[in-house]
């Protein structure tokens, strides 16, 4: 089924004529999210035809053929919520694509499949993801937030559903090509992701100590990930206003043989082996090994995005444009 969400284009007529049944969502007057239209649409689907499920993907998403197969063996096993593995579809299209992919296989291999395997959560991305009927039924989207799947994410952990993530289902997402609308994107994700913060981060470390889930802990640490330039900022200002007072840190550091060349090690043995993991392990061309080291880059623009999306208002959604003509079949061969 497909959501036309306020439509102004010929989306309903181009999925019309490709014999998929189209639902036009049209509320003027209030505000337009994703949301809101994924809660519209959930409701209309759940309320007129028995599914055991509903999956979610973007316009601009592509499922692995197997995609649907693999999520059927997990709603078979009795799973609520299955998230599955994101990577991007037009990694050719640009380096900024390429620096974006690189992201999503190290966060696949050295963040997502760990964190699940030792008991956590996994995260929800906003596309590619499978609710059972009666999880969708109880947990309705968020209208107003400006990310949604982290809300939904919280708000699942808060109310002891886990996430499952799949590495088996996999979902190909498109990155923004150039770095005005991934800036724009960013920006939305800020505002969002502190707005989540202010609304689920009391909860999750109340639900952490009580009931002692590593689940809600994980999570809090995860909503709190937004903070971390104001932290950076407060430490650098700490660190300069007791520059001149007994630091136990700085005076190990100076005393301890081999400290210096420990921490060179430690700091830049990671910047070899995760680009060479990556390489070997998802069999990925040279210049995405040379897109890992353009990430930097990127970084950049955290702070100025951070700011932005501090000041951001919530009254306009912002839409990332897509332009990419990758097929699935030029994926998967």
């Amino acid at each position: 089924m497909w959501v036309a969400d306020h439509c102004a284009d010929s989306t309903v007529q181009i999925a019309h004529s490709m014999n998929v049944e189209v639902m036009e969502h049209l509320a003027p007057g209030v505000f337009q999210s994703k949301g809101r239209a994924m809660k519209w649409a959930t409701k209309e689907i759940l309320s007129s035809s028995d599914y055991d499920a509903i999956c979610y993907f973007d316009a601009d998403s592509l499922a692995h053929t197997d995609y649907l197969e693999e999520i059927n063996n997990h709603i078979n096993a009795g799973e609520k919520v299955i998230q599955g593995r994101q990577l991007a579809k037009n990694k050719q299209d640009g380096w900024l694509p390429k620096i974006l992919a690189v992201g999503h296989l190290l966060s696949n291999i050295f963040f997502q499949s760990p964190k699940y395997a030792l008991g956590f959560s996994g995260t929800l991305h906003g596309k590619g993801m499978c609710f059972s009927a009666d999880t969708a039924r109880e947990f309705h989207w968020d209208e107003l937030c400006l990310t949604e799947d982290i809300e939904m994410q919280m708000r699942l952990i808060v109310n002891g559903v886990r996430i499952t993530w799949s590495e088996s289902a996999i979902i190909y997402d498109e990155e923004p090509i150039n770095l005005s609308q991934y800036i724009k994107r960013a920006v939305r994700w800020t505002r969002g992701s502190l707005d989540t913060a202010r609304k689920h981060l009391a909860g999750l470390f109340r639900v952490a100590l009580l009931k002692r889930d590593i689940k809600a802990l994980e999570g809090a640490l995860y909503c709190s990930n937004v903070y971390r330039f104001s932290v950076a900022t407060l430490m650098v200002f700490l660190i300069y206003y007791t520059r001149d007072s007994f630091n136990l840190i700085i005076w190990f550091y100076h005393i301890l043989p081999g400290t210096e060349f420990a921490i060179k090690i430690l700091a830049f043995v990671p910047l070899i082996l995760y680009p060479l993991v990556v390489l070997i392990s998802e069999k990925a061309e040279f210049n995405m090994l040379v897109a890992y080291f353009l990430q930097p880059v990127l970084g950049i623009f955290r702070i100025p995005v951070f700011i932005a999306g501090a000041f951001r208002t919530r009254a306009e959604w912002g839409i990332t444009e897509h332009q990419s003509s990758v097929g699935i079949d030029d994926i998967v061969r």
